[in-house]
């Protein structure tokens, strides 16, 4: 089984003098791929060293290289200077599905291993579609059950009761010691498959093979999902037709179905796969619809595995094919005595497993690789700190008996620092040990507060008194992650530091905006709701840190960016999420992930636009206490909890081709 790619983009590098000069042929934004493979012919000519290949980088790993030996007649008429004009053609083929469809990285190398980028290859998968245009294609929404015939028939109700009519309804009675068949059977049209206890993976996997739908959700019967659920997903799905799998957001119920949280929105724009390895931000299967290729690719659920084998398979999809989160709630959680994750044990093991089987693969970037690392620690806290709670409790009601002791294996197996905790007690946020965090929760009346109890904070400079604030960590990484795009002619916001130090040697013009003159670096003295002055397609790069929430007119502002900017150029913007407010600013606005979303989509487009947010709960109130990011943990800074979002950050792109790639008119 294969899919489909479409050639989205294809953009060439700024012209480097350590080249004559270099052209792709093929491919061309447009072009298509039946079977996941294209081919990419071109030359490249050195001019500081001969060009002796071309190597292909998804990230920051090389997927394929080939010798740039072809013979171009064209180019010895072109270049006659050139020591090796009488190659420098290449052609290869490439399969694009193998790895992370996406981008793909064009690097020329030469003979004295310097490596001189040509351009990139946008590209992303296309998927069968077995539905006429017009048709409704067919959802199957599978439900294993074992020993949930109490809460069943809600389940089944709920996919009854869909907006979205065209849809067929798959049970799976996983070997029930209860009435689940008989409920099953109440409902005409249900396919009911009975099979011996088997697992979770397993069911799902039967439930799998017996379905027919384009589409699968995977409901559990303990829970339920929104009315407009099948219809939501389908929609986000072909607005997004790259993407192999959409989740969106769920409610927490109680055991009788009553609300018991409202929708929290985890909102991930992209990198679905690097957000996966530092934990699992989709917050309930039942909010995935899956295409039923991708899961024929991958392979399904993986039987081996005890518990978390959703959060296996979203990494083994996110790791090849893109994803989305859309911002509806499409399903409710219920929480009750038998959920599975009440066995800190059982997920403590299952998560640490299915993060280990891509330990490997995530070594191929080192932001993946540190990901990975994060992603270890999260689980380890999250479910290893719950059971070092669990059998606290358990010693502290003498039982020692076989489960007790079982759990203790395990602790000592998966999370050997529990074991020490056992012993010296779990850190809270009173113990004066850097680094160490708490998860589980005090009971009623036993919180420390510590030196966190005062009504004035500790520092009232943001942190900057005590070293490095936290929402600068965020910011500068953001930056950092986007080096790329500070190049060309660059605008920055009251000083030009962003554009010298992550810009460099790829600037080659650097202006600074002010609303005052008194600015010894402006450049340019303007209100961006009102730069008319500014001429339009100016800049290649604008750099614009927490500025935004200053200015009552955003809109014009936003709109502003976008006239300015050339096409293809890009803002890297960042607002503030939860933070202090200083009086002496004229500060106007709070933002949210929705908020800088709906802001910059309005005036570039919504698929031009990315956003993200980082924070924590940890980071957050050392923030706004103005404790410095040196008094924490890189792990407490990074651990992502979008609930939390203390800096917002913003990459916009003006639609269009960037302008200035010079290359031959030259066939094969």
């Amino acid at each position: 089984m294969s899919v489909g790619i479409d050639v989205v983009e294809v953009v060439p590098a700024a012209h480097d003098e350590r080249l004559w000069g270099r052209h792709l042929d093929a491919p061309r934004p447009g072009d298509r791929s039946r079977d996941g493979v294209i081919e990419v012919v071109g030359w490249a000519l050195g001019r500081s060293a001969p060009a002796v290949r071309v190597e292909f980088v998804s990230g920051d790993v090389v997927v394929g290289s080939t010798r740039t030996t072809l013979r171009r007649p064209d180019l010895q008429e072109a270049f006659p200077e050139a020591s090796d004009r009488d190659g420098g053609g290449f052609r290869a083929q490439l399969n694009l599905v193998g790895e992370q469809v996406g981008e793909l990285a064009l690097v020329a190398v030469l003979r004295d291993d310097t490596r001189v980028p040509i351009g990139r290859i946008v590209a992303r998968p296309r998927w069968r579609e077995t539905t006429e245009p017009g048709d409704m294609a067919l959802v199957s929404v599978v439900i294993p059950c074992f020993n949930h015939a109490a809460y069943l028939d809600e389940a089944i109700q709920s996919v009854l009761a869909q907006t979205y009519p065209h849809f067929e309804i798959v049970v799976v009675d996983d070997g029930s010691t209860d009435n689940t068949a008989d409920v099953a059977g109440r409902h005409a049209g249900v396919q009911l498959l009975k099979q011996g206890n088997q697992g979770l993976s397993a069911a799902r996997n039967a439930g799998l093979a017996a379905s027919s739908g384009e589409f699968v959700i995977f409901l559990d019967a303990d829970d339920r999902l929104k009315p407009r659920a099948l219809e939501v997903g389908l929609r986000t799905l072909r607005a997004h037709p790259g993407c192999a799998f959409v989740s969106g957001q769920v409610e927490l119920t109680h055991g009788d179905g009553s609300l018991m949280r409202a929708a929290q929105h985890r909102i991930v724009d992209r990198d679905h796969y690097r957000m996966l390895l530092q934990g699992n931000p989709v917050l309930s299967h039942a909010t995935v619809v899956f295409r039923r290729q991708v899961l024929e690719i991958i392979g399904g659920f993986d039987p081996a595995l005890e518990a978390c084998e959703d959060y296996d398979l979203y990494l083994r999809i996110a790791r090849r094919f893109p994803a989305y989160t859309h911002e509806e709630c499409v399903a409710e959680y219920r929480r009750h005595g038998a959920n599975m994750h009440r066995d800190p044990a059982r997920m403590l093991v299952g998560a640490l497993k299915a993060l280990r089987k891509q330990k490997s693969k995530a070594r191929g970037t080192k932001a993946d690789g540190a990901a990975y690392k994060l992603g270890v620690a999260h689980w380890r806290r999250e479910f290893g700190g719950q059971l070092v709670d669990d059998l606290v409790d358990r010693f502290a009601a003498r039982d020692y008996g076989r489960e007790t002791r079982r759990r203790l294996r395990t602790l000592a197996r998966w999370y050997p620092q529990g074991v020490r905790q056992l012993r010296t007690g779990r850190p809270n946020a009173a113990t004066p040990v850097r680094g160490r965090v708490r998860t589980g929760s005090p009971g009623l009346g036993h919180v420390r507060w510590g030196h966190l109890r005062r009504l004035d904070p500790i520092g009232v400079d943001f942190g900057y008194e005590r070293g490095t604030p936290v929402d600068r960590r965020y910011i500068e990484g953001f930056l950092e992650r986007h080096a790329d795009d500070v190049r060309g002619r660059v605008l920055e916001v009251a000083d030009a530091a962003y554009t010298r130090r992550f810009g460099g040697a790829h600037v080659t013009a650097s202006e600074v905006i002010h609303l005052s003159r008194d600015n010894s670096e402006a450049t340019i003295v303007a209100d961006l709701t009102e730069a008319d002055d500014i001429p339009d397609a100016s800049f290649d790069c604008i750099i614009i840190t927490e500025t935004l929430q200053m200015i009552y007119d955003v809109r014009a502002a936003v709109a502003t960016l976008e006239r300015i900017l050339r096409p293809g150029g890009v803002v890297l913007a960042t607002f503030p999420g939860m933070t202090q407010i200083d009086d002496g600013d004229a500060w106007c606005w709070g933002f949210t992930v929705r908020s800088a979303r709906r802001l910059f989509a309005e005036a570039f487009g919504e698929d031009n636009v990315e956003i993200e947010a980082r924070g924590n709960v940890l980071a957050a109130t050392a923030f706004l206490h103005g404790i410095s990011a040196e008094e924490l943990t890189p792990e407490e800074i990074d651990h992502p909890d979008p609930n939390y979002p203390i800096s917002i950050h913003v990459r916009a792109v003006r639609p269009g081709r960037p302008h200035g790639w010079w290359h031959a008119k030259a066939q094969l």
